[in-house]
């Protein structure tokens, strides 16, 4: 009850009685939570992991030229960036 605000929790309780309103024929309770942090926190995230990773499944060739020149790339760039003073 007290984070009630922040998980949404509904609660239904339903009560059908058998001829007089001291003896209960059936009594069902349901409770809810919504997932508020899997819906606005982990969703947005994974969606864009897997759109970025879906992007970058296209530089995934299998040829091993290609990797190899890819970190002949990252190398370049580092040692420029280590010969302008940064890193």
């Amino acid at each position: 009850m007290w984070f009630g605000n922040i998980y949404r929790s509904r609660r239904e309780i339903q009560t059908s009685y058998a001829g007089s309103p001291y003896f209960k024929e059936r009594f069902t309770f349901d409770t809810h939570v919504e997932a508020i942090f899997e819906k606005y926190l982990y969703e947005p995230v994974i969606k864009f992991i897997l759109s970025v990773s879906r992007k970058l499944k296209a530089m995934q060739t299998g040829s091993i030229h290609a990797y190899l020149g890819y970190m002949f790339a990252v190398l370049v760039l580092l040692l420029v960036a280590v010969m302008w003073g940064g890193l």
